[in-house]
């Protein structure tokens, strides 16, 4: 008797088991693909283009989206780290700003009150740039390497200073004294560590603090006025890599520290919050090895993909990867792109930029341009969890089974299975897309199911001939866009018998 399976994948990439071990609606692999934020289908990624007509020999190191209003004039400026210095982005052509403190250091950046903050790490403090020129802001604190709003003031750290936060006054970007309203709060004074990082919870700003071999967690309390503000421990276990490491994200905190990707969320008693590491658990032993090598770790909310992305680089890592918060987690890459270190969205339009120092927009079509009309087709694959038999037996792909996606660029796709591991596969049939979407069914062999003889496990002959009945010892399946096809999977119906 066969069995139907239906596929549909919602739970995103799941590596915390093996394949056959996962939940019917999680993925083993997933790359180039995520779960478009207006179907919550996984669909192909779309594709990059070039912005810039040449490259920044440095590379992109970071971007930001620097807008405010001049008087009555409203104003907005994509603005990039790029080696050192500061660039405005101009039409097509990079204008550059300034020299910063140094080129080993990625800055955070805030917009606050229509003036860009950045903190690069200068023995004079911040700087600020009004979209003409860029100013040392006297009395802000020294060394500062994280940045961020909080309460209507901005929250710096200070490397020479680490045990403390500071606070300028309200509504004001160049107060920090104290006699103009400026605060300076100990958070975990005398633990022997740094300040690296902040984001908000709420009432709460969460302080990340790092040392080369311990980490902590502290809250500083919010509610009424900053005078009154106190600091409390929230975990002696945990904190960000760095300033770019924490995000914001909903009612929970995002950070990537050495133990991977994990989550501060409010708990059901007042006040209270607690780590949630289960979510990093998705993407097993990968994230915790990328923590451990990685350079440049970077946490950047794209609204229009309903993605937190979340990039590792430097050391030989090229990592961009995607958390969906309701579906979980999928993979971008190329083989034909350098790593990506950073992304940004502006007056809703996706930039990136990376080491080739080129900075790329995403658009709708099914293809990469790596640089200047050089263009290359668009690919991506969706595996599915292993299917064993129970009892050791065969299992047999039977007639019926069917592919059902959406189409969104023209191309083609494949369905593949494998036999339980990556090296026997076959192609069970290639379509070639059309608009609109629809159920297509794969065409049967000659023969009876019982006469199949085709075993996956035991040779790799004749694997490129398209066909719908063979055996395995396992059934793993996968969808293959190639050509510059981009689809939208709703399911895979496949009728399994064992014998």
């Amino acid at each position: 008797m066969a069995v139907s399976l239906t596929l549909t994948p919602t739970l995103g990439v799941d590596k915390s088991a093996s394949a056959a071990n996962i939940a019917d609606a999680a993925l083993s692999r997933g790359y180039n693909v995520y779960y478009d934020p207006g179907t919550s289908k996984l669909t192909t990624r779309p594709g990059f283009k070039c912005a810039t007509a040449t490259p920044l020999t440095g590379g992109i190191d970071a971007l930001h989206h620097f807008g405010g209003m001049i008087g009555t004039t409203p104003f907005s400026f994509l603005m990039c780290v790029s080696y050192g210095k500061l660039w405005k982005l101009n039409g097509i052509a990079w204008e550059e700003v300034a020299t910063l403190n140094s080129a080993d250091i990625i800055p955070q950046m805030v917009t606050f009150n229509s003036k860009l903050i950045i903190a690069d790490g200068a023995d004079d403090g911040l700087k600020s740039y009004d979209g003409t020129a860029v100013t040392t802001i006297l009395e802000s604190p020294a060394n500062p390497t994280a940045v961020k709003e909080v309460s209507n003031r901005l929250v710096a750290n200070s490397t020479t200073t680490p045990d403390y936060i500071f606070l300028s006054a309200a509504e004001q970007f160049d107060k920090w004294s104290a006699a103009d309203g400026g605060y300076k709060i100990p958070a975990g004074y005398g633990d022997g560590l740094s300040v690296n990082g902040f984001a908000s919870l709420h009432n709460k700003l969460v302080v990340s603090k790092l040392s080369s071999n311990e980490k902590r967690l502290y809250g500083v309390n919010m509610e009424g006025d900053a005078s009154a503000w106190s600091t409390i421990a929230l975990s002696s276990e945990n904190a960000a890599l760095g300033p770019h490491a924490i995000k914001s994200l909903g009612s929970s905190v995002c950070y990537i520290d050495t133990d991977g990707f994990a989550k501060l969320n409010p708990t059901d008693t007042y006040g209270d919050v607690a780590v949630d590491s289960e979510v990093g658990f998705m993407m097993g032993s990968d994230f915790r090895r990328f923590s451990k090598n990685a350079s440049n770790v970077s946490l950047t909310w794209v609204a229009s993909l309903g993605a937190l992305a979340i990039i590792f680089t430097g050391n030989g890592l090229k990592e961009f990867h995607l958390f969906n918060p309701r579906h979980g987690f999928t993979q971008w890459e190329s083989s034909d792109f350098k790593a990506l270190n950073c992304v940004c969205e502006l007056d809703g339009k996706i930039y990136l930029g990376g080491v080739s120092g080129y900075l790329y927009e995403m658009h709708t079509a099914g293809t990469d341009e790596v640089e200047p009309d050089n263009v290359l087709p668009l690919w991506g694959v969706a595996r599915f969890k292993l299917y064993e038999s129970a009892t050791g037996k065969d299992l047999f792909l039977e007639s019926g089974s069917k592919v059902n996606v959406d189409y969104v660029t023209s191309g083609q796709y494949n369905f593949e299975v494998y036999a339980g591991n990556a090296e026997n596969k076959v192609l069970l049939q290639t379509f070639n897309t059309v608009s609109g979407s629809g159920q297509q069914e794969l065409y049967d062999a000659d023969t009876d199911i019982v006469d199949a003889t085709y075993g996956l496990d035991s040779s790799t002959t004749g694997q490129d001939v398209c066909r719908s009945k063979f055996r395995g010892k396992g059934l793993m399946f996968q969808i293959r866009t190639h050509s510059g096809c981009r689809v939208a999977i709703n399911s895979i119906n496949a009728m399994v018998r064992e014998v």
